[in-house]
């Protein structure tokens, strides 16, 4: 993954120094969600996302504009495509991100920054679904 580094070039941290990889405006950041779209990230696991993807999964066609800016995110960031563990856990962050909607019953546009802290916490208090992440067999793929 490659993406410039405030720190790398010598400069700290600060949010304002850091390029724009994505466009935010051109997608619809409503924090609420609506019931359908609550049902659907509720009811999503790890296991349903490494199933049946997020790209062309017509059962997340309903939550797209959830899902759209995390792939453009993922694209933005340069994963390298021949590499199939860097596609997975690039994709598992990805589906981590809707299955903590479900969580939170909140997009992540809305998202409070304890609920992003809450989300990559390392002490061990992680959330349901990223502790099932860790610990889910990877399906075999065709």
């Amino acid at each position: 993954m490659t993406a410039p580094s405030a720190l790398a070039a010598g400069g700290d941290a600060r949010t304002e120094d850091w390029p724009r990889l994505l466009d935010v405006t051109r997608y619809d950041r409503r924090a609420r969600l609506t019931a359908v779209e609550a049902g659907i990230v509720a009811s999503l696991s790890i296991d349903r996302v490494r199933r049946v993807g997020l790209v062309n999964a017509a059962a997340l066609r309903p939550v797209a504009r959830l899902v759209q800016p995390l792939l453009d995110a993922l694209e933005s960031l340069h994963w390298p495509r021949d590499d199939r563990h860097q596609r997975r856990f690039a994709r598992d962050a990805a589906g981590l991100v809707l299955i903590r909607c479900g969580e939170l019953g909140q997009a992540f546009w809305g998202w409070s920054e304890q609920d992003w802290i809450d989300l990559v916490n390392t002490d061990g208090a992680h959330s349901d679904a990223a502790r099932a992440a860790r610990s889910a067999p990877t399906p075999a793929r065709s």
